[in-house]
């Protein structure tokens, strides 16, 4: 009898200490701001007071700069610049062209005068790159020509350190592939450097970028200086930290290798799966999470390699394919799925589409919505975005959604206290 009051007065005090724990590690959200979008946006981003993306490393005050709310849009050929919860135009400035907004947000690279001829490469006629400020005014510019080396696609990667462009050339039915970097001098965007390939991505604050040097993947700093190169696998995807700090790759085979920035290997994993592969840093670069497509999530520890989990589907019959992670400096992700049906676009875009939320196990703990797919403009989003696109600011307090025709942003809270009052 004396054993059984012991325990059960045990339970009296440890069962209060269970609940708390689990109130504390409870993670729930909160909508703070929604808005639909202005007719014929094209591309968006957040700025802070300094000009930097709101879900870049690079902004140091994201709860101040969300609720100011500063958005640069692009609308058909104009860039229109927002401000506050009503969305008030401020600013409007025409474009004639191509044109890319930098990862943090701080430059907009615009290509003018690009004419194509009835075989769809480029003609050989001058054409003008400009380097624009997060508020529109020029910093630089540089006239080229795409000459006779019959250019079919011709992409731009603003670094975003008011500084460099990066221009990817790829011709002749796929056999010509050429990157060339410009840096500023004044006014003018000087040609520095070329390779015999392309950029596959870039840091969030410009500093580093990984490209192919002679079949090699190299990492390269802002002036085109090679840092680092090796070669492994042969390339499928490349995904760079936001400062630069790690690299991971998907090679041949299905194995994911994460270096460290002087493309010294870590570690490397051999996964399953098939298809297009998604993968995401947290902000803190202190976890890595990459999927194959279906069934499968996978979450790394980047400083050592380890893998801290796996998730896997537990209906695997349902081919649901998972899509977009994002990762908080909490370990926590967020990530998209959607049923995929291999014999129909179509039939893939109007599938319903679901955000899960995986606590720093790789268990699900919460769905965040799921979005029915209604209407033409739904369809032609979802045909290219197989779910909702993501960001999380780098503190990890706030989720953006970003659905066909509006923005959601949620307050991501912890314990249940909502800390934004």
């Amino acid at each position: 009898m004396k054993r059984i009051l012991l325990v059960l007065l045990a339970l009296v005090f440890i069962s209060p200490m269970i609940s708390i724990g689990a109130e504390k590690d409870s993670i729930s959200l909160k909508l703070v701001w929604e808005k639909e979008f202005p007719k014929g946006v094209n591309d968006f981003v957040f700025l802070d007071e300094n000009g930097y993306n709101v879900f870049s490393v690079q902004c140091k005050n994201p709860e101040k700069a969300l609720k100011e709310k500063r958005l640069l849009m692009v609308q058909g050929n104009k860039l229109v610049w927002y401000e506050g919860d009503a969305m008030r135009v401020v600013k409007e400035m025409t474009i004639k062209g191509s044109y890319a907004i930098s990862r943090n947000g701080h430059n907009i690279a615009v290509l003018e005068g690009l004419k194509r001829n009835d075989k769809g490469s480029f003609e050989d006629k001058p054409a003008t790159l400009r380097l624009l400020s997060w508020k529109g005014e020029e910093l630089a510019r540089t006239q080229f020509s795409p000459g006779n080396l019959g250019l079919e696609y011709i992409t731009i990667f603003p670094a975003g350190n008011d500084s460099t462009v990066v221009m990817n050339f790829e011709g002749s039915e796929g056999y010509f592939s050429q990157m060339n970097i410009y840096r500023r001098s004044g006014s003018l965007l000087n040609h520095i450097r070329t390779f015999n390939d392309l950029l596959w991505d870039y840091s969030e604050d410009g500093q580093r970028m990984i490209g192919v040097v002679n079949g090699e993947m190299a990492i390269l700093s802002n002036d085109g200086i090679i840092k680092a190169s090796y070669h492994y696998r042969p390339l499928r995807k490349v995904w760079i930290s936001p400062t630069g700090k790690y690299v991971a790759q998907l090679g041949a085979g299905k194995y994911i290798g994460i270096f460290d920035n002087r493309g010294h290997l870590i570690s490397e994993h051999h996964v399953q799966g098939e298809g297009n592969y998604y993968g995401a840093f947290s902000p803190d670069e202190k976890y890595l999470c990459m999927t194959p497509g279906p069934w499968r999530v996978y979450f790394f520890e980047t400083k050592t390699g380890k893998m801290l989990w796996e998730y896997t589907e537990l209906n695997p019959d349902s081919f649901s394919f998972f899509f977009s992670p994002i990762v908080s400096d909490k370990g926590i992700v967020f990530i998209g799925s959607s049923k995929w049906n291999p014999l129909s676009v179509l039939s893939s875009a109007k599938a319903d589409k679901i955000i899960y939320l995986l606590n720093k196990n790789g268990v699900i703990i919460k769905t965040l919505n799921r979005y029915i797919v209604k209407g033409q403009i739904a369809q032609e989003f979802y045909t290219w975005h197989a779910t909702p696109l993501l960001k999380i600011t780098p503190d990890g307090e706030y989720l953006m959604v970003r659905l066909p025709s509006k923005l959601q942003l949620y307050h991501i809270m912890r314990g249940g206290k909502d800390e934004t009052n």
